[in-house]
């Protein structure tokens, strides 16, 4: 009697992408080795640049982190007397991912958002929403605005944010690995919460340079909800004694209403029974962080990342919700740039997130009697304000 055959063993997706990846890696360090050898050029602006930026493609908690360093620079380090009519020290400038438009765009001109999601990026718009409807803005009199500008090309964009606001100092969204413009901090984000194999190259993992390239940046922030020994070993092992750090944790515990009469006002999720849909690159973080409060998640949307939220995706998820009586839909920030100004039955809630800076400090699910953690990591904020001081000089 013949034995049966026996089944092929599974295909492993790295063997196969092992190829690819291996010349992406190589074009990258070749790309890097230019750089570093002074072959390709690094423009230098006038305006002093803050770059903070992932070493992933993907969501790795870029726009919270990027929307906190604007907020030190506009609340924190610049005197009021700094802020004249016309003139803006800070602006953003941001490549604007999932945009159909090109070249260099203004989102926001300080005062109002002047380009649609569809135009500008869904992030930019939404962090030109959260910089104007800060409470913090307007103070003596005095209203500190902070335009947002759109660019594939960085160095163009501070350009213009130079020419046509007076930026003293620029923060960039999203460009560790865009080297063609110099900048005078560099912020690495790195998540720990990340599988291993995206810690591989494009495109069998998710990595845009090889690990080494973390010795570019002059801070590391971590971010995600579990500490990696391993990962920040190998950083430190890496980095040696230039290794300074902090870490984040993300926090959503308020929500604010989104369209009608009542657009703005906070809301509660205790006790409610809610369906969560989200359009963004890692949207299983923000189903678990709202799956940790005290509510019953009756359904879940993932769409992909920087989707357009059209008139039937956004139906499709009403549907449901009312199908199964839940008390609201809960989406992201991102996500309501996309969603029309009025009031939905139910209620369309959005996530107010936060971060929490820290050293070291472990996270606490729980109020404690400890002291608050710092509102800005200490060593992080000198080094932002050597910044702001070397500007303009």
């Amino acid at each position: 009697m013949e034995d049966a055959p026996q089944p092929s063993p599974p295909i492993n997706p790295w063997s196969l992408l092992a190829p690819l990846s291996l010349g992406f890696a190589t074009g990258s360090a070749v790309r890097n080795a230019m750089f570093d050898t002074g072959l390709r050029k690094t423009n230098r602006t006038h305006a002093k640049v803050i770059s903070i930026g992932g070493i992933m493609a993907g969501g790795s908690g870029k726009t919270p982190v990027t929307l906190d360093i604007v907020r030190w620079l506009v609340y924190k380090l610049i005197p009021l007397d700094e802020w004249k009519e016309g003139e803006y020290p800070v602006v953003m400038v941001s490549r604007g991912y999932g945009r159909k438009s090109h070249g260099v765009r203004v989102v926001c001109d300080g005062t109002r958002v002047v380009t649609s999601a569809e135009e500008g990026g869904d992030e930019p718009v939404m962090m030109a929403n959260a910089l104007l409807h800060d409470h913090r803005r307007k103070v003596f009199g005095v209203t500190r605005g902070v335009p947002v500008i759109v660019a594939e090309d960085r160095v163009a964009g501070v350009e213009e944010a130079e020419r046509r606001f007076g930026a003293k100092v620029v923060v960039l969204d999203d460009a560790f690995s865009h080297r063609l413009i110099a900048r005078d901090l560099d912020i690495l984000i790195i998540n720990e919460d990340l599988p291993d194999w995206w810690w591989r190259p494009l495109p069998a993992g998710r990595m845009r340079e090889s690990f080494n390239s973390i010795r570019r940046a002059d801070f590391i922030v971590y971010s995600g909800r579990k500490r990696n020994p391993v990962l920040r070993h190998k950083i430190g092992e890496l980095l040696g004694a230039h290794d300074r750090s902090a870490t984040v944790y993300v926090e959503t515990d308020n929500c604010s209403i989104h369209g009608g009469p009542k657009a703005g006002q906070k809301a509660s999720l205790l006790g409610k029974r809610l369906v969560l849909a989200t359009g963004i690159a890692r949207p299983k973080r923000f189903f678990t962080s709202i799956h940790n409060k005290s509510v019953t998640v009756i359904d879940t949307f993932a769409f992909p990342d920087h989707a357009p939220w059209t008139m039937a995706q956004r139906e499709r998820v009403q549907h449901r919700a009312r199908q199964l009586g839940a008390d609201a839909i809960v989406i992201t920030a991102k996500d309501a740039v996309k969603w029309p100004d009025e009031e939905f039955v139910p209620p369309v809630l959005v996530t107010d997130v936060t971060l929490r800076w820290s050293p070291e400090r472990p996270h606490q699910e729980h109020a404690t009697l400890e002291p608050p953690p710092p509102a800005a990591n200490p060593e992080l904020l000198e080094l932002v304000r050597q910044v702001w001081e070397s500007a303009g000089k």
